[in-house]
């Protein structure tokens, strides 16, 4: 009967060392299962980092790309707005000149005209038997004193009622100022004389007025009693 049970369990601990090589390759076996799913961990947060950097990096090229198109489209924009400016400046300047030159020409009644040759030839209705072929000849001969007086005579002719009346009105002021000042002149040169005369003079010139008055006097009596 003890030797029944002894050899009982010895097969027991024979089990026993049986099922335990098994339960340590199942172990390891879970270990390195663990162990591979860390490593897949590891390799996805891997791809993730990069997969971040990559997009960050497309990013900032996008933005990179967009500020160097604006910075281009800003140069095209200055560009039109320069030459646009260049153009009105220039036609500004041609239609004031322009206009000048019709100032011109209505002022001495020019008529221009073209030769055969293709020149610009100048007549002025004041002197329509007169031709100038160029613009300064023109200017040297409206200089003159003749062309002046019927330049004068011709816008006279052309003036309206009211434009002769407000002409009159300033002559008519021009003359009053010009004769006081006259006044004033003359005022101030007595008056500057007379302090320029010393006591004995002024007193000399007193007795001979009072004696012309005297004088003046008798003579009236004496025309009064013939």
């Amino acid at each position: 009967m003890a030797a029944y049970k002894e050899g009982h369990l010895a097969m027991v601990d024979d089990e026993d060392d049986l099922d335990d090589p098994d339960d340590d390759d199942e172990d390891d076996d879970d270990e390195e299962e663990q162990d591979d799913d860390d490593v897949d961990d590891d390799d996805d947060e891997d791809d993730e980092d990069e997969d971040d950097s990559d997009g960050s990096g497309d990013g900032n090229g996008s933005e990179l790309g967009e500020e160097e198109d604006e910075e281009a489209d800003e140069g095209v924009d200055g560009a039109s707005v320069t030459e646009s400016g260049v153009s009105l400046q220039k036609r500004g300047s041609s239609s004031l000149a322009s206009k000048r030159e019709r100032e011109w020409e209505s002022r001495y009644f020019i008529q221009k005209s073209r030769s055969r040759s293709g020149s610009v030839v100048y007549k002025t209705l004041l002197v329509p038997e007169r031709s100038f072929f160029s613009k300064e000849q023109f200017e040297e001969f409206a200089k003159g004193r003749k062309f002046k007086k019927l330049l004068l005579e011709r816008r006279k002719g052309m003036r309206t009622y009211n434009e002769a009346k407000v002409l009159k009105a300033k002559a008519d002021a021009r003359r009053a100022r010009s004769r006081s000042a006259r006044e004033e002149k003359r005022k101030a040169k007595r008056k500057q004389k007379a302090t320029a005369l010393s006591s004995e003079e002024i007193e000399l010139r007193k007795a001979a007025f009072q004696a012309k008055k005297a004088r003046r006097k008798a003579k009236k009596g004496h025309s009064a009693l013939e």
